[in-house]
């Protein structure tokens, strides 16, 4: 198993966007991939349960949220940023408790996202 890309805090890095979606009709899956090493690679696969099934519409969105991911976390974090700022600059009123909820809701989202670093892992030998 090769090692993941860490950054300098030793926390695992994301792969890269753009994440995209592979439909396999015929099998029922979905994929999401990325690029990596100039090559299209798995980032994970969609499943559903057996048992009880999504609509093909809630599969397929699942898909798609999925694959914003990247996207969705730079987005988080930049809006974090603005967020902190218009608070600074709003006095108290119900604007600025509005934005202190959605900055609260943000570092949740955020937090979730935060990755423990990851252990160090040995190569595989054949």
């Amino acid at each position: 198993m090769g090692k993941d890309k860490h950054n300098q805090n030793n926390t695992p890095q994301y792969t890269p966007a753009p994440w995209v979606i592979k439909l396999d009709k015929q099998a029922a899956k979905i994929w999401v991939i990325a690029e990596r090493k100039g090559k299209p690679g798995i980032v994970c696969r969609v499943a559903h349960d057996k048992d009880n099934p999504p609509s093909l519409g809630e599969f397929t969105a699942n898909a798609f949220l999925v694959a914003t991911a990247p996207e969705l976390l730079q987005a988080c974090k930049d809006a974090k940023g603005d967020v902190e700022r218009l608070i600074a600059t709003i006095p108290d009123c119900k604007a600025r408790r509005d934005a202190e909820e959605h900055l609260e809701n943000l570092n949740k989202a955020l937090a979730k996202a935060d990755l423990p670093p990851a252990p160090d892992l040995e190569e595989e030998k054949d």
